[in-house]
């Protein structure tokens, strides 16, 4: 049984004085808390696997583009 949660598309910029940003696909975990305001997000590492530690995103960065139930 899998633990509900989002499935995310990232948008993280790598420097603030260049143009460069990385898109990742990623999930989120709703008995998960944010830290600091900001959404812990486990990237997709392969099909259907993720990360076992998360990145920390910008809720204004992140587009759902799917539900995990």
């Amino acid at each position: 049984m899998s633990t509900p949660g989002y499935l995310v598309k990232t948008s993280c910029e790598l420097l603030s004085n260049c143009n460069l940003t990385i898109f990742n696909t990623g999930r989120t975990f709703h008995d998960k808390g944010n830290v600091n305001n900001k959404v812990p997000v486990y990237l997709e590492t392969s099909d259907h696997e993720y990360a076992e530690q998360a990145i920390l995103c910008d809720p204004l960065s992140l587009t759902k583009i799917g539900y995990i139930d």
